[in-house]
């Protein structure tokens, strides 16, 4: 499991996210676990040259490849094609298509990876962002496989915020104010209206003013996502599955800039 997330704000977009990657195996056959966790995995990745970066959660790797290694291969490619100033719309699509062909061949002959003693164990995200040559705001895209058919539009262009995904729990609780396994709890157990009920919940979120936050700010912000995430992982019981060192990357209509990461990073 990772947490990364991404924050957009009037100067650029900051990429964030963890160093843990879990290994899974069968100690006892049939009993599928967590059986090691490392702790310099890279989850931050720049498309060829473009103002465009990508995020990555879930499997750390798709069969013998690495999430590096497979986006190094995207990189070439794009680059071999002399595919420029195409935007970041259709770079994600681009994308999302090489690298669901290469995930539906590795696991073709799964029938159904979803309700498996890991959950989640087969999901793979991506984060796409950064920015086009013709449009002076940042635009971003995500999908997860093996559910979603297509891309994904983050949030509009001339709109502010962030976003964190993958152990995204810590950090939810914290800064809308609840656990969202509630909202289950008072919808399907008390039976209370679904509007009525996001209605209520949504005066305990933090405000934050994402509109005119300067990007060293954003920054700020990325490490107290991150790093509030990777303290809950490391306190609540079980085999941490987020943890430091952070890598920090910021996009601007300059172009991308790794700002904290990693020694060896690639």
């Amino acid at each position: 499991m990772s947490i990364v997330a991404a924050i957009k704000v009037y100067d650029g977009v900051v990429l964030g996210a963890d160093s843990a990657t879990t290994i899974t195996g069968s100690v006892i056959p049939g009993n599928q676990q967590i059986v090691k966790s490392y702790q310099n995995a890279q989850k931050i990745f720049q498309i060829a040259d473009l103002k465009v970066g990508v995020l990555t959660y879930g499997l750390g790797n798709i069969g013998n490849r690495s999430m590096a290694s497979i986006i190094s291969e995207f990189s070439k490619k794009i680059r071999k094609d002399g595919v420029v100033d195409i935007g970041v719309k259709k770079v994600a699509e681009m994308f999302f298509e090489y690298i669901r062909d290469i995930y539906q061949e590795a696991f073709k002959n799964v029938t159904n990876p979803t309700p498996i003693p890991v959950q989640g164990q087969f999901q793979l995200g991506f984060y796409i962002g950064g920015y086009s040559d013709d449009n002076p705001l940042a635009s971003e895209w995500e999908f997860v496989l093996p559910g979603d058919k297509t891309i994904r539009k983050v949030r509009d262009e001339n709109q502010f915020g962030a976003s964190w995904r993958g152990q995204s729990l810590p950090f939810f609780r914290l800064h809308m104010g609840f656990d969202p396994r509630i909202l289950d709890v008072l919808t399907q157990k008390f039976k209370l209206p679904v509007e009525e009920v996001a209605k209520i919940a949504k005066n305990f979120e933090t405000k934050v003013q994402y509109v005119g936050m300067p990007l060293q700010d954003a920054v700020d912000f990325m490490e107290y996502i991150l790093k509030t995430t990777i303290n809950y992982s490391k306190f609540e019981i079980g085999i941490p599955v987020c943890s430091e060192p952070i890598d920090i990357a910021v996009i601007t209509t300059k172009g991308f800039t790794s700002i904290k990461y990693k020694q060896l990073n690639f």
